[in-house]
């Protein structure tokens, strides 16, 4: 990248940023939604998987991994198996390939940690499979080892320091301490005007942005203040859909690019806490369009067993009951568990997110 075109990015990645909230849009969409859901339960029975895609993910999954040689070939076999088991929604055996990498990857050296096999990537991907797998307490240990890690480290990565930090202030607004969770946005906001000042990192300025933005708005929403969350939810979509746009170019200059599907539902995610928030300002046609636009995308991206498919499900049945369509609410509903149960998340998600339950790790 030329020094005039970096100048001309930070030029217009910081004009956008200085938009602020309140002039990001949700996108065009119909003016009302349908009358009924029969055409979303058409759709859910008539879906089909992508027998291809399933069958080169559970071969790439299924993959043998060798148990000697470079450490850094070893963290790239063992990453990709669980990429693969991520993209099968198979959290279970992601973990388990993370954990595997992770050993191999503290040993390899000159690696970029931002590529398949690098350190930092690996250690961040496992600290947020853990909230799957052992509970939220067991997340937050994770990455609060991880960021005094990261403080300590000699080699720079601000990407994965903020992101320890999202994860930790999210993970303290699930636990109901809302202080913690201030104080780390406050971290935070200090933390990207500093990084709002280096001109290299100007590609990943979005992708920071809408972290921030994202815990912003989940703030707000457990506070009552749904109308600020709605407009930090608004950025942080804004903001993600740049990130998107960047990806390929941060990629080749080998700068943190995630797979373009990971962007896609983390923005997905956000836009089912902002049709969260929708439901509480009363805005049900809005929320009810916003999900099925989500619900669509997401089941030709990942298919029927998906997380996202089913808090879609979830959300949109908390919009019909607000309108008092109850027996909508339920078929919808149902659709909802058996979209996690495909997911192998329905009989051990619920306790798995209560801090201090069964199911938790302390």
């Amino acid at each position: 990248m030329t020094c005039r075109s970096l100048a001309a990015a930070l030029v217009a990645t910081v004009a956008l940023l200085m938009q602020g909230p309140a002039a990001a849009q949700v996108r065009d969409l119909p003016a009302q939604p349908p009358p009924t859901v029969a055409d979303l339960v058409l759709l859910l029975q008539s879906y089909a998987p992508n027998r291809e895609r399933i069958v080169r993910l559970r071969a790439e999954m299924n993959a043998p991994a060798a148990t000697t040689g470079d450490p850094a070939q070893l963290a790239i076999a063992w990453h990709q198996k669980a990429i693969a088991a991520q993209e099968l929604q198979e959290l279970d055996n992601a973990a388990d390939f993370l954990e595997k990498a992770l050993v191999h990857a503290r040993l390899a050296r000159n690696v970029n940690p931002n590529q398949v096999g690098g350190y930092f990537r690996i250690r961040s991907e496992y600290a947020h499979s853990l909230l799957y797998t052992r509970g939220t307490a067991a997340s937050m240990d994770s990455f609060q080892a991880f960021a005094r890690e990261l403080e300590g480290s000699r080699q720079p990565a601000p990407g994965y320091v903020l992101g320890a930090y999202v994860a930790i202030a999210n993970h303290y607004i699930h636990f109901g301490d809302m202080q913690s969770a201030r104080d780390t946005l406050a971290r935070l906001d200090a933390y990207f005007k500093t990084l709002s000042a280096r001109p290299p990192l100007v590609l990943v300025l979005s992708h920071f942005s809408q972290q921030i933005e994202g815990v912003r708005g989940f703030l707000f929403s457990q506070e009552g203040r749904f109308a600020d969350a709605q407009n930090a939810y608004l950025a942080a979509i804004r903001q993600q859909e740049t990130s998107m746009a960047d990806n390929t170019v941060r990629a080749s200059l080998g700068l943190y690019a995630p797979p373009l599907d990971q962007l896609q539902r983390a923005n997905d995610s956000h836009r089912i806490l902002l049709a969260h928030t929708l439901i509480n300002l009363q805005r049900l046609d809005e929320s009810e369009l916003l999900l099925r636009e989500v619900l669509t995308g997401a089941l030709v991206r990942d298919g029927r067993n998906s997380v996202l498919v089913g808090r879609t499900l979830f959300t949109l049945a908390r919009v019909l009951f607000e309108r008092g369509r109850y027996p909508e609410a339920a078929v919808v509903a149902e659709w909802s568990d058996t979209t996690l149960e495909e997911a192998g998340l329905s009989e051990i998600s619920a306790p798995r997110i209560r801090p201090g339950s069964p199911g938790s790790t302390p």
